[in-house]
């Protein structure tokens, strides 16, 4: 069973932030966030992958005008708001009300 630990890295150590419950010497995987990219960094990637499969000029700025319209669709959203539609993205069996297959 995986536990998430919030900790700090400091001098080439990550030192938990609050008391944990494993054994000396257990082996664990850390996975750091990137910092977000920024909005015109998105644009540029995905300009970027869209030319590479051959999309024309015309298609890439009609992808990135709708790209950009759903950012805006987010942009007035609160924290907890966010959180609600990434836990209902993460589950959509219940969201969606479909039984499990």
């Amino acid at each position: 069973m995986s536990q998430t630990i919030e900790a700090v890295y400091e001098d080439g150590v990550f030192r938990p932030l609050a008391p944990v419950t494993l054994a000396s010497g257990t082996r664990v995987l850390v996975e750091a966030p990137r910092e977000p990219e920024t909005a015109e960094e998105i644009d540029e990637r995905v300009r970027q992958e869209l030319l590479a499969e051959g999309a024309s000029p015309e298609e890439i700025e009609k992808a990135l005008a709708t790209l950009r319209q759903l950012r805006q669709c987010f942009e007035g959203l609160s924290e907890e708001q966010l959180r609600m539609l990434d836990e209902a993205r993460l589950d959509q069996v219940n969201f969606f009300n479909h039984s499990a297959q």
